[in-house]
């Protein structure tokens, strides 16, 4: 498939991979996102060029992430057996890990509203060790499988109920500490895809993806980080870190329960060299930094 008709490959794109969880919107910008339109093509180019044959790929498929956080939450094989449970059956997995390019990527489109100190947090948690991305095949026949795991994961706001998510099951503690990443459609997993496991490892599962029987890969173990998850363990642990000179501000700024940026970057720099240390600092962070610009709403 090639871009010569564009009008064609728009209204392909756009309506038979599932563009409808926020239509014309979605659809809007991915129309020129680099990002979907090259996932759009391979995916495309793996089936063929037969859009019905990928469709239907693509309703019976999704990605979930298992972020750092998950790991020292010990979720991830909670989180797998939600997953199963609700017939959400894990094929393959990989290892990756986030850059600052990768995270602004991913979330485009939502951290046009972000605060600078939550994008700091978030660079640290995601930066600070491997994610674990696995591709799920959904055993029901008439599902959109992108969409029902996204129904399924529950809000990132840990003050909302959990109503059997999977996040109220695997503890989310704030929006920052969520624990997983999904799409939220067909067009999105395509998008993520590419984003987080690169051109080659994003062809091999496309090449799964088409096997009409699969085995299933045994899964990668994400490796759990230097702390844990509560606020004030990591504030105790950053006390016996010796933080000196101007940084030393930033720690008594941190306990007072107060993180400008400015505190917040050198406290970060401070423990940049010490990975425990960091990781508590990142913990402590999560809790206390502005999550969105005031009046500002996301795009998608």
């Amino acid at each position: 498939m090639t871009d010569s008709n564009p009008c064609a490959v728009r209204d392909a794109r756009m309506e038979l991979l599932g563009v409808s969880v926020e239509g014309a919107v979605r659809a809007r910008y991915y129309e020129n996102d680099p990002f979907f339109r090259e996932a759009a093509t391979i995916a495309a180019a793996s089936a063929t060029g037969n859009f019905e044959t990928l469709g239907s790929m693509l309703r019976k498929f999704t990605l979930i992430v298992f972020k750092p956080d998950a790991a020292a939450g010990d979720a991830v094989a909670p989180g797998l057996a939600f997953l199963r449970a609700h017939g959400l059956m894990p094929v393959t997995g990989r290892l990756i890990r986030f850059t600052p390019a990768m995270i602004r990527s991913l979330w485009r489109y939502q951290f046009n509203r972000t605060s600078p100190e939550r994008l700091l947090v978030t660079d640290a948690l995601l930066c600070s060790g491997p994610s674990l991305a696995v591709l799920l095949r959904s055993a029901r026949n008439d599902d959109l499988a992108a969409q029902r795991l996204a129904a399924l994961k529950g809000s990132a706001d840990s003050s909302g109920p959990t109503d059997g998510s999977l996040r109220g099951l695997l503890g989310r503690r704030n929006a920052i500490l969520n624990m997983v990443h999904t799409p939220d459609d067909p067009a999105s997993f395509l998008r993520d895809a590419l984003i987080c496991l690169g051109s080659r490892d994003y062809r091999r599962w496309l090449d799964l993806m088409a096997q009409p029987s699969m085995a299933t890969d045994a899964l990668p173990s994400l490796p759990r980080p230097a702390g844990g998850l509560d606020f004030e363990t990591a504030v105790a642990e950053l006390r016996a870190f010796a933080i000196e000179g101007p940084q030393r501000r930033a720690y008594e700024a941190l306990t007072r329960g107060e993180l400008p940026y400015e505190a917040l970057a050198g406290l970060l720099r401070a423990t940049r060299d010490d990975m425990a240390a960091r990781w508590h600092a990142t913990i402590a962070a999560s809790y206390l930094v502005p999550l969105n610009r005031p009046g500002v709403d996301k795009l998608i």
